[in-house]
């Protein structure tokens, strides 16, 4: 087995150390979403180089989805079928759902 000869520097392993510090850093910021650290703000960057603009926005448009399909599934249709389709309660239901896709029109036109 051969090993490298500066592998046992005590500056090489002071800046692994450091290295492995930093990445750290960068990683626990992220679990905890520190937007205003310096990590953050890296990690921000490397997405930015990977073509994904923001982070949160796919979690955001995904979790409108689900809460339309939600209203849609559970309470306009039910309410469509057992009351009817001009029904005060079906309406408010589909306008409900036109309300959330109109505010989610303005949150992806102000990106």
């Amino acid at each position: 087995m051969t090993t490298q000869s500066g592998s046992n520097d005590p500056a090489t392993i002071e800046s692994l150390r450091n290295r492995v510090a930093s990445l750290t850093a960068v990683i626990y910021s992220a679990i905890n979403e520190d937007t205003s650290s310096l990590a953050s703000r890296y990690m921000d960057e490397k997405m930015k180089n990977m073509d994904i603009e923001d982070r949160f926005l796919a979690g955001k448009t995904e979790a409108t989805e689900q809460i339309i399909s939600l209203i849609y599934e559970k309470y306009y249709l039910l309410n469509r079928t057992f009351h009817g389709k001009d029904s005060d309660q079906a309406l408010t239901f589909k306008n409900l759902i036109h309300s959330i896709r109109d505010i989610q029109h303005d949150d992806l036109n102000n990106v």
